[in-house]
């Protein structure tokens, strides 16, 4: 047949577009390896479940341990401030009751704190570090840690003494003349015994342990005034200010000297047993406060340490006190206070040896201002 000059169609069926055949063949293939999750084995199902599960699980665990290791670091963080501020006040509290004698180690003997050791405790109205001044109060004190016994013995600060070098002195000028170490050689020879620490006690600062203590309960033997403040006779709580009068006060006493060792030995037995009752709460605010009134060769550490040892102990029955037999007398311009040997020896041996009560009206002479 001519051709017409036009291209002649066959009737032939339209070929499949490529994308939808491949859609068509990943349909098959999926469903050919990977089932309809309606068609799925139970256990192969579970086993899914399970899994998704476990992966939340997992992540809830994960914000768990965040919460443990936040809380722990704040807590870590807390506690290293709290030692660093225990640290310091420590630090703080060692360094105002420093003593900067440099002979006081030199002249105390150690001891075995197991056994009774004696302490001597001086006390002023001011305590100024780096000056000496006479000390006008003098207790010797015998601690027994065993039998958790305590014996205060006061010694009259113008007790006639002889101090090399100086002469013939009254025991207080020890301390002006060699300073703390100069005190503990004057006393531990009159007494004859060795000491094994010293305590140093400014009694205007004890104002401040007596309010943290909430005020001390003390019989007051007769009324009394010191610098305009005033306090009543018999049984009563008081506060820092009357306190001090109770300490300090002097000449509204017929004894005068005497009767004032003798108040300040029944404080110190008052504090005593406030503080041995005293909750470890309160502990450091009184170490703060004694920091500001108390010198010894002692640390902060080794006075709480004290504290604890004796801790427990029955102030009103353990704690016992009394003075160094003596009677007043003139000698030349000078008066003294001199000491009573034959009941001296009576006295000292009793204190020495934990015989209690060590001072009896046998070996108390009556003693006049």
């Amino acid at each position: 047949m001519p051709s017409t000059g036009y291209d002649t169609f066959r009737d032939t069926p339209d070929p499949e577009p490529v994308d939808q055949l491949s859609a068509q063949g990943a349909e098959a293939a999926q469903a050919q390896v990977q089932p309809e999750t309606s068609q799925m084995p139970a256990r192969l199902r579970r086993d899914r479940r399970e899994g998704r599960k476990g992966t939340q699980g997992k992540k809830k665990m994960s914000r768990r341990k965040k919460i443990i290791i936040i809380a722990a670091s704040v807590v870590a963080v807390l506690l290293v401030a709290a030692g660093a501020y225990a640290y310091y006040f420590v630090y703080k509290a060692n360094r105002n009751m420093q003593i900067t004698d440099p002979k006081l180690n030199d002249v105390l003997q150690p001891a075995d704190e197991t056994k009774p050791y004696y302490v001597l405790v001086v006390g002023s109205d001011t305590r100024v570090v780096g000056q000496n001044a006479r000390s006008d109060t003098i207790m010797l004190c015998r601690l027994d840690p065993q039998n958790k016994r305590v014996s205060i013995l006061s010694i009259p600060r113008d007790t006639k003494v002889e101090i090399p070098g100086h002469g013939t002195q009254k025991i207080n000028a020890a301390m002006a003349y060699g300073g703390p170490s100069g005190a503990v050689t004057a006393v531990s020879t009159f007494a004859g015994v060795p000491i094994s620490h010293y305590v140093e006690l400014d009694f205007t600062g004890f104002t401040d342990i007596v309010n943290s203590l909430g005020g001390v309960t003390i019989n007051v033997p007769a009324p009394a005034s010191y610098q305009g403040v005033s306090i009543r006779a018999g049984s009563q709580k008081l506060d820092g200010a009357h306190a001090l009068v109770f300490v300090r006060a002097r000449k509204s006493y017929a004894l005068g000297d005497f009767q004032r060792a003798a108040n300040q030995r029944t404080f110190l037995k008052a504090v005593a047993k406030q503080v041995l009752q005293a909750p470890p709460t309160q502990i450091p605010g009184l170490l703060q406060s004694a920091s500001k009134c108390v010198g010894s060769d002692m640390s902060s550490t080794q006075m709480v340490s004290l504290a604890m040892v004796f801790r427990g102990m029955n102030a009103d029955t353990d704690i016992y006190s009394g003075q160094v037999p003596s009677k007043t007398a003139r000698i030349g311009k000078v008066s003294y206070v001199l000491t009573v040997q034959d009941q001296w020896a009576d006295v000292r041996t009793k204190f020495t040896t934990g015989v209690v009560p060590f001072v009896t009206k046998e070996n108390q002479p009556a003693v006049k201002e």
